[in-house]
C-alpha cells in the first residue's frame, strides 16, 4: 500500500510561497493502475518525485508498504529508489553513448539477475524495439525513445511504478503497447502510477487524483472495459 497523509511542498521563487503540493492525502493499493491528471503546473511532476523517494516533501508523511521514506537514511532511499522503483521521466534520460539494450539494462547493472538478457529481449519484442537493441538513442524516434525509457523502467520487475506522461508522444498503436505493459504490471500486483493529459490512459485506471494547483480530489473507478 502506498499512502500520502497531509503531503505538502512548498517552493520560494521571488519572495513568494508557491505550493506546488498542498495538504494531499491519498492512498493506492497493490494492482492499481493510477493516473494523476490535472493541467500542467498542477504538481503532477513534484508529486511523482515526491513518491519515488527523490523530494523530499516539506511537511507530511508518505508511507510504501509501512516503510515511511522520509523518515529513512539517504542510504536507506537510494536503496528504495534503486530495489523498488521504476521511473519514466517525461525527459527519457537516456545514456547516449550506450545502446539501447545497454540503456535497458541499467536498471539490472546493480543486481545479480541471471535472467537479465532474456528480460531485455522480452521487453523489446513486447514494445516492438527488438530490432533496435545495437542501436544508439539518437538512432531512435522521440516514440521509440520513450518505449526504451518505459522498457528500462519496467525490466528491474520493480514494486512501484512511476510514469511521467508515459504515451504523450506516441500514436495511437504506439500507446496500446505501453498501456498494455502498465496494466500487465498492475495485474501482478504491483503499483502504477502514471501524471499524464492522456484520455486514453485515464480511460484505463483503477484509481484516478486530479490536481488542481496542489490540491487533489481523489476518485476510484473500475474502468469499463474490466466490469465484466
Amino acid at each position: 500500500m502506498l499512502t500520502l497523509q497531509e503531503v505538502t511542498k512548498l517552493y520560494q521563487k521571488d519572495g513568494q510561497t508557491i505550493r506546488a503540493v498542498d495538504q494531499l492525502s491519498w492512498q493506492v493499493p497493490p494492482g492499481a493502475l493510477a493516473v494523476v491528471h490535472g493541467k500542467s503546473g498542477s504538481g503532477k511532476s513534484t508529486l511523482l518525485m515526491m513518491i519515488g523517494g527523490m523530494l523530499n516533501p516539506t511537511r507530511g508523511r508518505i508511507t510504501f508498504h509501512d516503510r515511511d521514506l522520509y523518515a529513512l537514511s539517504r542510504a536507506a532511499r537510494n536503496r528504495f529508489r534503486k530495489e523498488s522503483v521504476g521511473f519514466v521521466f517525461q525527459r527519457f534520460h537516456l545514456l547516449p553513448y550506450f545502446t539501447i539494450a545497454q540503456n535497458i539494462g541499467l536498471a539490472l547493472a546493480m543486481k545479480h539477475v541471471p535472467d537479465g538478457p532474456d528480460r531485455i529481449r522480452r521487453l523489446a519484442a513486447q514494445l516492438d524495439l527488438t530490432d533496435r537493441l545495437n542501436h544508439y538513442p539518437d538512432e531512435l524516434s522521440v516514440g521509440q525513445q520513450q518505449r526504451v525509457a518505459v522498457a528500462r523502467a519496467l525490466v528491474g520487475e520493480p514494486d512501484l511504478v512511476l510514469a511521467d506522461e508515459p504515451t504523450g508522444n506516441l500514436d495511437r498503436e504506439n500507446a496500446a503497447l505501453i498501456l498494455d505493459q502498465l496494466r500487465s504490471v498492475a495485474a501482478a500486483g504491483k503499483i502504477v502510477i502514471a501524471a499524464t493529459h492522456d484520455d486514453r490512459l485515464l480511460a484505463h485506471a483503477t484509481h484516478r487524483l486530479h490536481l488542481t494547483e496542489g490540491r487533489g480530489v481523489a476518485a476510484t473507478q473500475l474502468p469499463s472495459s474490466m466490469q465484466s
